[in-house]
């Protein structure tokens, strides 16, 4: 079904990301099947409910195909990905390793396998070496989570080429202490920045959305999110987007 899906452009077969801004954004209609996409920002900005958002499209086009879903975190909640449109069953398959090494050694199954559309991984953050689990608390394990991630994106990025799969990479931003450059800086060291197609930095706007919920008085319910195209190999970068997004479903 992949192979005979009509290309946007002649070019490119493309997922759409969910938000119609976006998709102008990244100049080719969302994130392109074979290639590699980086979504990075804040704690709670709504870096996954933009990947949900990616999954529910990709079933749409493709719904006879699997796609995975790398939770690291553990922390995916099936009630709210449902609320977002993804449909639940035995072609959205969900796996949460114990370790970074899991996480590669499945991302490469998966990819290698030819059965999946679309892999979302979340996070790239949070991919906890083996052997940093096994340390005290005083041991340092010195650029091991680095190494990983380098090893992971640079064996999947091809293999996702030939295999025709999407790849969402979900990354967090942590505080730069080298004193050099931005004052945040995204994990898994500099391997994503070489093999994704697209970076996409989200933030919040000034922009929130209140309501009065039952009788509790007016709270807020929604908030705005920023999109810029850091990176974006298909097509001319740094344009920006925005979408809202809402903390309840009716």
């Amino acid at each position: 079904l992949r192979d005979s899906a009509v290309a946007v452009n002649d070019t490119y077969t493309v997922i759409p990301t969910g938000s119609l801004d976006l998709d102008r954004a990244l100049g080719v209609g969302g994130y392109v099947l074979g290639r590699s996409t980086e979504i990075y920002g804040q704690d709670g900005i709504g870096k996954t409910t933009l990947a949900l958002y990616g999954v529910a499209e990709c079933q749409k086009l493709f719904p006879n195909d699997m796609i995975g879903y790398i939770d690291m975190e553990g922390t995916l909640d099936l009630v709210w990905a449902a609320q977002h449109g993804v449909k639940l069953g035995p072609n959205f398959r969900v796996y949460t390793p114990e370790n970074a090494e899991e996480v590669a050694d499945a991302l490469k199954q998966m990819i290698g396998s030819g059965l999946f559309t679309m892999i979302v991984v979340d996070s790239i953050g949070s991919m906890i070496p083996e052997a940093e689990k096994e340390k005290d608390a005083d041991d340092v394990v010195i650029a091991k989570q680095a190494a990983i991630v380098t090893r992971m994106v640079k064996i999947a990025a091809p293999e996702a080429r030939k295999n025709n799969v999407a790849v969402v990479y979900i990354n967090q931003v942590r505080a730069n202490l080298s004193g050099f450059g931005k004052a945040t800086k995204t994990g898994g060291g500099w391997a994503l920045r070489f093999v994704t197609t697209h970076k996409l930095e989200l933030k919040r706007t000034d922009t929130k959305y209140e309501a009065r919920v039952g009788d509790v008085a007016k709270q807020e319910v929604g908030h705005q999110v920023g999109v810029k195209v850091e990176r974006n190999k298909v097509a001319p970068p740094h344009k920006t987007a925005k979408f809202s997004l809402f903390h309840t479903q009716s």
